[in-house]
Parts: C-alpha cells; structure tokens; sequence
C-alpha cells in the first residue's frame, strides 16, 4: 500500500532492437548509424482504442529519477545513410537495387522477433521495408519466445532481435 500508483497515458511496453556487434556488417558504426538514420520514427506512431506506439525519450521508466534529460532520437537523412553505407565498402548495384557487401553477395540482414508479438512483427516489417530504400535486404525471422531467449540470445545467433519489456 502506498507503493505503487497507476501512471496514466503511457505506453506499457518499450521494444528495442538490439545488434549483435560481433556480426559483421554490424560491428562498424557506420553501418549501424546508417541503418538508424533510414527509419522514420514517426511513421510507427499508431493510437488505437487500447494502445499507442510512440518513440521513447530514455530507457528508464518515464518520470524516474535516471531521466534526466531527452535522449536524442536520430532523424531520418536518407542521404546522410547511404553516405555511411558506402563510406563503409557498401556501394549500391543500380542494376539489381541492392546494397553490395565486400564479395559483391547482396547486404542481407536478419531480424529475429517474436512470432507471439504482433507489435514485434508490425515493427520488423515496418524496419524492413524502409531499409529496402537503402537497397539492405531484411529477413525478417519470427521465432517463439523460449526459442529466442534459450537458443538466439545466450548462444548470441542473431544479427538483430526486437526485445520488448513492461515498464
């Protein structure tokens, strides 16, 4: 009693997508930069009658004594992106409208999600496709949970996992 209040109009949940920076092409900055300057944060807004979707401002609980201060979220500069991305070795085959990794192989990432989580999958999605304008091709891999946290996460199998939380 006296410990815990119902906070009102916030979001319940926080998703993150985590790299795994031992994979290549993700170990370099650049490309991870590149990948973050592509998304349009805005277009995963969504309200509904039981839910919203907005980007978070820290990775702590809203209003807690570790928020100090707006973490900066990055703004969609597509140009800026793909810059890095061939700053970075990964140059852009017109012909086939695909990034090209060092062995001239398409630039392919693998994203795991929860297959239970239809927030998770709408996300991933959302991410793939707008990677695709920077010609990165996205598999987007739907696992169960238990398989994800026992198998992908402590072996660290990923490239990049959507991770989600209650706050």
């Amino acid at each position: 009693p006296g410990q815990v209040r119902e906070v009102l109009g916030l979001p319940r949940f926080q998703t993150l997508l985590a790299w795994n920076l031992e994979m290549p092409p993700l170990d370099q900055n650049a490309v991870r930069m590149a990948l973050a300057k592509a998304v349009n944060l805005e277009s995963f807004s969504e309200e509904t009658s039981t839910s919203f979707f907005e980007p978070v401002e820290s990775l702590f609980f809203p209003g807690s004594a570790f928020v100090r201060e707006a973490m900066p979220l990055p703004l969609q500069d597509l140009r800026g992106a793909e810059k890095l991305l061939a700053g970075a070795g990964y140059p852009f085959d017109q012909e086939r409208g695909v990034r090209l990794e060092k062995g001239r192989d398409p630039l392919e990432l693998r994203l795991t999600v929860n297959e239970g989580d239809a927030g998770q999958i709408r996300i991933a999605e959302a991410l793939r496709d707008q990677w695709a304008a920077l010609g990165i091709l996205v598999r987007v891999e739907r696992l169960p949970w238990e398989t994800i946290l026992n198998e992908r996460l402590l072996t660290r199998d990923f490239e990049g996992v959507l991770l989600s939380w209650e706050i």
